[in-house]
Protein backbone atom coordinates (compact mmCIF):
# COMPACT_ATOMS: atom_id res chain seq x y z
CA UNK A 1 0.00 0.00 0.00
CA UNK A 2 1.25 3.49 -0.82
CA UNK A 3 1.58 5.40 2.43
CA UNK A 4 1.25 8.91 0.98
CA UNK A 5 -1.92 7.95 -0.88
CA UNK A 6 -3.36 6.62 2.37
CA UNK A 7 -2.72 9.96 4.06
CA UNK A 8 -0.07 8.59 6.42
CA UNK A 9 2.72 11.13 6.75
CA UNK A 10 5.90 9.60 8.18
CA UNK A 11 8.29 11.96 9.90
CA UNK A 12 11.60 10.86 11.39
CA UNK A 13 12.38 11.84 14.96
CA UNK A 14 15.61 11.82 16.88
CA UNK A 15 14.70 11.66 20.57
CA UNK A 16 13.52 8.31 21.93
CA UNK A 17 11.56 8.02 25.15
CA UNK A 18 10.27 4.63 26.27
CA UNK A 19 6.50 4.47 26.58
CA UNK A 20 6.83 2.48 29.79
CA UNK A 21 8.71 5.34 31.45
CA UNK A 22 5.73 7.70 31.01
CA UNK A 23 3.39 7.35 34.02
CA UNK A 24 -0.09 6.24 32.99
CA UNK A 25 -2.99 8.37 34.28
CA UNK A 26 -4.02 5.66 36.75
CA UNK A 27 -0.44 4.74 37.62
CA UNK A 28 -0.77 1.25 36.14
CA UNK A 29 2.10 0.93 33.71
CA UNK A 30 5.03 -1.44 33.41
CA UNK A 31 7.63 -2.53 30.93
CA UNK A 32 7.42 -5.74 28.99
CA UNK A 33 10.07 -8.20 30.13
CA UNK A 34 10.84 -11.53 31.64
CA UNK A 35 8.00 -13.18 33.53
CA UNK A 36 7.93 -13.34 37.33
CA UNK A 37 9.05 -16.97 37.28
CA UNK A 38 12.34 -15.97 35.66
CA UNK A 39 14.04 -15.19 38.97
CA UNK A 40 17.38 -16.90 38.42
CA UNK A 41 19.20 -18.12 35.34
CA UNK A 42 22.61 -18.90 33.96
CA UNK A 43 24.06 -18.79 30.47
CA UNK A 44 26.97 -21.03 29.66
CA UNK A 45 30.00 -19.52 28.02
CA UNK A 46 29.79 -20.54 24.33
CA UNK A 47 32.15 -23.36 23.39
CA UNK A 48 32.62 -21.78 19.96
CA UNK A 49 34.02 -18.63 21.55
CA UNK A 50 36.22 -20.55 24.01
CA UNK A 51 37.66 -22.67 21.19
CA UNK A 52 38.81 -19.47 19.47
CA UNK A 53 40.53 -18.20 22.60
CA UNK A 54 37.92 -15.54 23.43
CA UNK A 55 37.76 -14.93 27.18
CA UNK A 56 34.82 -12.51 27.46
CA UNK A 57 32.17 -10.78 25.39
CA UNK A 58 28.78 -9.17 25.28
CA UNK A 59 25.49 -9.67 23.46
CA UNK A 60 22.37 -7.53 23.22
CA UNK A 61 18.98 -8.60 21.94
CA UNK A 62 15.38 -7.44 21.64
CA UNK A 63 12.18 -9.45 21.94
CA UNK A 64 8.75 -8.33 20.73
CA UNK A 65 6.12 -9.53 23.23
CA UNK A 66 2.38 -9.44 22.50
CA UNK A 67 -0.39 -8.43 24.89
CA UNK A 68 -0.62 -11.99 26.24
CA UNK A 69 3.10 -12.19 27.01
CA UNK A 70 3.91 -14.36 24.00
CA UNK A 71 7.19 -13.64 22.20
CA UNK A 72 6.70 -12.75 18.54
CA UNK A 73 10.19 -11.87 17.33
CA UNK A 74 13.77 -12.27 18.55
CA UNK A 75 16.57 -10.07 17.23
CA UNK A 76 20.27 -9.77 18.07
CA UNK A 77 20.98 -6.04 18.11
CA UNK A 78 24.63 -6.13 19.15
CA UNK A 79 27.38 -8.68 19.75
CA UNK A 80 31.12 -8.77 20.17
CA UNK A 81 31.10 -12.19 18.53
CA UNK A 82 28.28 -14.16 16.84
CA UNK A 83 28.65 -16.96 19.39
CA UNK A 84 27.45 -14.63 22.15
CA UNK A 85 24.46 -13.42 20.16
CA UNK A 86 23.38 -17.01 19.44
CA UNK A 87 23.75 -17.97 23.11
CA UNK A 88 21.60 -15.07 24.31
CA UNK A 89 18.86 -15.73 21.75
CA UNK A 90 18.89 -19.45 22.59
CA UNK A 91 18.26 -18.57 26.24
CA UNK A 92 15.53 -16.04 25.48
CA UNK A 93 13.67 -18.56 23.29
CA UNK A 94 13.21 -20.74 26.39
CA UNK A 95 12.19 -17.89 28.73
CA UNK A 96 8.77 -16.77 29.94
CA UNK A 97 7.69 -13.17 29.33
CA UNK A 98 5.06 -10.77 30.56
CA UNK A 99 3.36 -8.07 28.51
CA UNK A 100 3.67 -4.35 29.05
CA UNK A 101 0.84 -2.41 30.72
CA UNK A 102 -0.36 0.93 29.42
CA UNK A 103 -3.05 2.61 31.53
CA UNK A 104 -3.62 -0.76 33.16
CA UNK A 105 -4.22 -2.53 29.82
CA UNK A 106 -1.87 -5.27 28.52
CA UNK A 107 -0.24 -4.11 25.29
CA UNK A 108 2.43 -5.49 22.93
CA UNK A 109 5.89 -4.00 23.36
CA UNK A 110 9.58 -4.57 22.79
CA UNK A 111 11.91 -5.50 25.62
CA UNK A 112 15.69 -5.39 25.44
CA UNK A 113 18.36 -7.44 27.18
CA UNK A 114 22.11 -7.66 27.49
CA UNK A 115 24.44 -10.28 28.84
CA UNK A 116 28.13 -10.05 29.66
CA UNK A 117 29.92 -13.34 29.13
CA UNK A 118 33.15 -14.29 30.88
CA UNK A 119 34.96 -17.58 30.81
CA UNK A 120 35.88 -16.88 34.46
CA UNK A 121 32.45 -15.96 35.87
CA UNK A 122 28.83 -15.35 34.92
CA UNK A 123 27.41 -11.85 34.78
CA UNK A 124 23.66 -11.28 35.04
CA UNK A 125 21.11 -10.46 32.42
CA UNK A 126 19.57 -7.01 32.60
CA UNK A 127 17.04 -4.94 30.68
CA UNK A 128 18.61 -2.11 28.71
CA UNK A 129 17.52 0.97 26.80
CA UNK A 130 18.58 1.52 23.19
CA UNK A 131 20.81 4.42 24.29
CA UNK A 132 22.54 2.59 27.15
CA UNK A 133 26.35 2.78 27.26
CA UNK A 134 28.10 -0.01 25.40
CA UNK A 135 30.69 -0.54 28.16
CA UNK A 136 30.71 -3.54 30.50
CA UNK A 137 33.05 -5.27 32.94
CA UNK A 138 34.94 -1.97 33.09
CA UNK A 139 36.32 -2.43 29.57
CA UNK A 140 35.03 -0.96 26.31
CA UNK A 141 33.78 -3.60 23.89
CA UNK A 142 33.50 -3.35 20.14
CA UNK A 143 29.89 -4.33 19.60
CA UNK A 144 28.85 -5.13 16.07
CA UNK A 145 25.22 -4.22 15.73
CA UNK A 146 22.57 -1.66 14.85
CA UNK A 147 23.50 1.80 13.62
CA UNK A 148 21.33 4.95 13.62
CA UNK A 149 19.46 5.89 10.45
CA UNK A 150 21.56 9.06 10.13
CA UNK A 151 24.59 6.91 9.24
CA UNK A 152 22.92 5.15 6.29
CA UNK A 153 23.86 5.84 2.70
CA UNK A 154 20.23 6.83 2.09
CA UNK A 155 17.24 7.42 4.40
CA UNK A 156 14.95 4.46 4.92
CA UNK A 157 12.23 4.06 2.31
CA UNK A 158 9.16 1.95 3.08
CA UNK A 159 8.20 0.06 -0.08
CA UNK A 160 5.53 -2.35 1.18
CA UNK A 161 3.35 -3.10 4.17
CA UNK A 162 0.09 -2.24 5.89
CA UNK A 163 -0.95 1.23 6.98
CA UNK A 164 -1.67 1.40 10.75
CA UNK A 165 -5.32 2.30 11.37
CA UNK A 166 -7.45 2.85 14.44
CA UNK A 167 -9.61 -0.06 15.60
CA UNK A 168 -13.26 0.16 14.40
CA UNK A 169 -14.58 0.76 17.93
CA UNK A 170 -12.11 3.54 18.74
CA UNK A 171 -14.02 6.53 20.23
CA UNK A 172 -14.72 9.42 17.88
CA UNK A 173 -12.44 12.39 18.47
CA UNK A 174 -11.66 15.72 16.82
CA UNK A 175 -8.01 15.41 17.81
CA UNK A 176 -5.60 13.33 15.68
CA UNK A 177 -4.21 10.22 17.31
CA UNK A 178 -0.46 10.71 17.01
CA UNK A 179 2.06 8.01 17.83
CA UNK A 180 5.83 7.78 17.93
CA UNK A 181 7.39 4.43 17.18
CA UNK A 182 10.87 2.94 17.03
CA UNK A 183 11.93 -0.18 15.20
CA UNK A 184 14.88 -2.03 13.76
CA UNK A 185 15.27 -2.75 10.06
CA UNK A 186 17.37 -5.79 9.27
CA UNK A 187 19.78 -6.23 6.38
CA UNK A 188 16.99 -7.47 4.08
CA UNK A 189 14.83 -4.41 4.74
CA UNK A 190 12.33 -6.11 7.07
CA UNK A 191 11.07 -4.10 10.05
CA UNK A 192 11.78 -5.96 13.30
CA UNK A 193 10.55 -5.58 16.92
CA UNK A 194 8.56 -2.34 16.46
CA UNK A 195 7.58 -0.47 19.62
CA UNK A 196 5.19 2.39 20.47
CA UNK A 197 7.23 4.99 22.36
CA UNK A 198 4.57 7.62 23.09
CA UNK A 199 1.95 7.59 25.83
CA UNK A 200 -0.75 6.66 23.33
CA UNK A 201 -4.18 5.13 24.07
CA UNK A 202 -3.66 1.41 24.74
CA UNK A 203 -6.13 0.50 21.99
CA UNK A 204 -3.70 1.67 19.29
CA UNK A 205 -0.68 -0.36 20.41
CA UNK A 206 -1.68 -3.69 18.86
CA UNK A 207 -2.84 -2.43 15.44
CA UNK A 208 0.12 -0.07 15.08
CA UNK A 209 2.69 -2.72 15.99
CA UNK A 210 0.98 -5.37 13.82
CA UNK A 211 1.04 -3.02 10.84
CA UNK A 212 4.67 -2.00 11.33
CA UNK A 213 5.72 -5.64 11.51
CA UNK A 214 4.59 -5.97 7.87
CA UNK A 215 6.69 -3.05 6.66
CA UNK A 216 9.38 -3.75 4.11
CA UNK A 217 12.04 -1.16 3.32
CA UNK A 218 14.68 -0.95 0.68
CA UNK A 219 17.61 -2.88 2.21
CA UNK A 220 19.62 -0.40 4.32
CA UNK A 221 23.30 0.09 3.57
CA UNK A 222 26.18 2.05 5.06
CA UNK A 223 29.26 2.57 2.88
CA UNK A 224 27.69 0.15 0.44
CA UNK A 225 27.32 -2.72 2.92
CA UNK A 226 24.04 -4.16 4.29
CA UNK A 227 23.47 -3.15 7.91
CA UNK A 228 21.01 -3.42 10.79
CA UNK A 229 19.54 -0.01 11.58
CA UNK A 230 17.59 1.51 14.48
CA UNK A 231 15.06 4.15 13.46
CA UNK A 232 11.95 6.04 14.56
CA UNK A 233 8.90 7.67 13.04
CA UNK A 234 6.02 9.84 14.24
CA UNK A 235 2.66 9.89 12.45
CA UNK A 236 -1.08 10.32 12.85
CA UNK A 237 -3.05 7.06 12.88
CA UNK A 238 -6.02 7.31 10.47
CA UNK A 239 -9.32 5.52 10.72
CA UNK A 240 -9.76 2.53 8.47
CA UNK A 241 -11.59 3.44 5.24
CA UNK A 242 -15.22 2.29 5.14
Amino acid sequence: MIFVAAGLALAAFTSVHAAESVPAPNGKSRRAGLGPRETTFALDFPDAARARGIAEGRAEACVLVDGQGRPLDFLVTGETDPAFGRALIDYLRTADFQSALQQGVPVPARCAFSFDFSSRSAVGLNAIDASTSRNSLGKPKQLQGAIPEAKLDHPLEVIAGSVPTLPPDFPATDQPVRVSVTFFVDETGQVRTPNVESASPPEVFAPVIAALATWKCKPPTARGKPVLVFAGRTFNVPRAPR
